[in-house]
């Protein structure tokens, strides 16, 4: 996936989001603090507690992805497919707690530094 691909939970995402826009000067306590919500949110998503969010349990949660070159927009179960393509990092068709945290502490540091 393009790494221009942002991602928007709405809610969800909000707190995270906000973090990485205005990092505190305590880089350490910063990452554990949006690790500490990326764990929240992979518990909302894992709708049926397993460890693993498979792509079903995605229904029915409001996404949408924008493309920061190109402005595209995607909603509903494509921006659904783009996440669980971005996440779903050994692509096994689950996206695991370390995964969606590796992926998203990666994505969070390529956004603090401009890419």
């Amino acid at each position: 996936m393009d790494a221009a691909w942002k991602v928007a939970l709405p809610l969800l995402l909000g707190i995270a989001i906000a973090a990485c826009s205005n990092p505190p000067d305590d880089e350490p306590e910063a990452a554990e603090e949006i690790e500490a919500q990326m764990e929240h949110i992979f518990g909302v998503l894992d709708k049926n507690g397993d460890g693993a969010v498979l792509r079903d349990e995605l229904a029915g949660i409001p996404m949408s992805f924008s493309n920061a070159n190109t402005g595209e927009a995607l909603t509903g179960e494509a921006a659904a497919d783009a996440w669980f393509a971005m996440f779903d990092v050994n692509a096994d068709s689950e996206v695991t707690l370390p995964e969606y945290v590796a992926k998203g502490l990666e994505l969070e540091a390529q956004s603090r530094e401009g890419g």
